[in-house]
């Protein structure tokens, strides 16, 4: 694949994903057929079943996230998602490295690009999210703060990742890989 060509095919789906993820919400609300209001007679139920129905959607959007991002996009794209640990320097920099690699990804040929797998693959989770989130969180700003979330919720991973040995030898006071 030309490196040009390449990098056109990865934007055009880039905006493919984008487009998913606006248009999403609205055919999600028109095939959904309108649910019964709860029964004011005990709205305590309704209240911990919705708590559940979000805490359990909540957990799929990250499940979903993460396996587009680490088997699926990397697959098709190329990619190698792992995570490689600096392990020691500043602080700062190993940090800066961390957040950087949610945006910088290197390829099956040794080259770095930007991480398209992490991008469209949070973007499709968002976008299959309204397969089964209750209809009155399918909008188009709750598909933008599962993407987000999903990105930050990768970005404590890495900064985890990073710093976990450090804080075990120092808290701990272990010896860990």
């Amino acid at each position: 694949m030309d490196g040009q060509n390449g990098m056109q095919r990865h934007i055009a789906l880039s905006l493919l994903i984008g487009l998913l993820i606006a248009v999403s919400p609205v055919l999600a609300q028109k095939q959904q057929p309108q649910q019964p209001a709860p029964s004011p007679s005990n709205p305590q139920t309704t209240d911990t079943q919705d708590g559940g129905k979000r805490y359990g959607a909540s957990f799929a959007d990250n499940s979903i996230g993460s396996y587009m991002t680490t088997a699926i996009f990397p697959s098709l794209l190329h990619e190698d998602p792992r995570y490689y640990q600096l392990g020691n320097g500043r602080s700062a920099h190993r940090a800066y490295h961390a957040i950087n690699r949610l945006f910088v990804v290197r390829t099956d040929s040794g080259h770095e690009r930007f991480n398209f797998s992490e991008s469209t693959g949070n973007a499709v989770a968002a976008g299959i999210s309204n397969a089964y989130h209750i209809p009155e969180d399918r909008t188009a700003s709750r598909n933008a703060s599962t993407f987000a979330f999903v990105i930050l919720y990768d970005g404590m991973n890495n900064e985890l990742k990073e710093f976990w040995p450090d804080i075990c030898r120092k808290v701990f006071h272990k010896d860990t890989p």
